[in-house]
């Protein structure tokens, strides 16, 4: 029996070298290398070969490329993420140093108010807080009277040496509820002291048509007697 046996013969980068076609009868051993490259190639078998051989490289090379164009794509998408993200990194970063400038200024404004507001409730105590007590001698208190005019010289020496209370005064204190007469009496030939915001200081500014700011200068002036 006669049996065709084909030969491929390949280059060492794997192309085909060539192709051939042998008879041989029955269980003949093989045609060696030598002996097929002595004989035609067979040439429709070869093209065929070669053409697939030129197709699969083909396919490779989209193949090739076509990962490379992936792994670009790949790439560029990462980079574009990467870029979105530390975009939006310091956006966020730039609108939380916004705020918090914002928050800062404002309790810099608030401790500005709340600083003036302070201020204000200070000077508005300070202004209407009652004049602190003024505390003279009867001395200084008589001398002050006898330098404004509202007693003489001697009713002012006299109330000091003798306790002697000055004509006026002595009427104003007639003028008294009797059981306040007393005590009237007794304080202003006594006393050693006077007070601004002592009631008698209040009787001695009605006597004389003085107001709280006029008594206060009164005892101001007899302060620095």
């Amino acid at each position: 029996m006669s049996v065709e046996r084909i030969l491929v013969v390949f280059n060492e980068d794997g192309s085909v070298k060539g192709i051939a076609s042998y008879a041989v009868n029955g269980a003949a051993e093989p045609m060696t290398e030598e002996a097929a490259a002595a004989l035609l190639p067979h040439a429709d078998l070869l093209a065929q070969v070669q053409a697939l051989q030129a197709r699969e490289k083909a396919n490779e090379k989209r193949a090739t490329d076509a990962e490379a164009d992936r792994d670009a794509k790949v790439a560029a998408a990462e980079a574009e993420k990467a870029s979105a993200i530390a975009a939006a990194e310091t956006d966020r970063g730039a609108k939380i140093a916004e705020a918090e400038g914002g928050r800062t200024a404002a309790e810099a404004a608030l401790a500005g108010r709340d600083e003036t507001i302070a201020t204000l409730e200070a000077r508005i105590a300070e202004l209407t807080a009652p004049p602190a007590s003024i505390i003279v001698s009867d001395r200084q208190l008589f001398q002050a009277l006898a330098i404004g005019g509202k007693i003489t010289e001697a009713e002012a020496e006299a109330a000091v040496a003798t306790g002697t209370i000055p004509a006026e005064m002595l009427a104003l204190v007639d003028q008294l509820p009797a059981d306040q007469q007393f005590t009237a009496r007794m304080l202003l030939k006594g006393e050693t002291t006077f007070r601004s915001d002592h009631p008698v200081a209040d009787m001695l500014a009605g006597l004389y048509g003085l107001t709280e700011e006029q008594k206060l200068d009164l005892f101001q002036v007899a302060s620095q007697l």
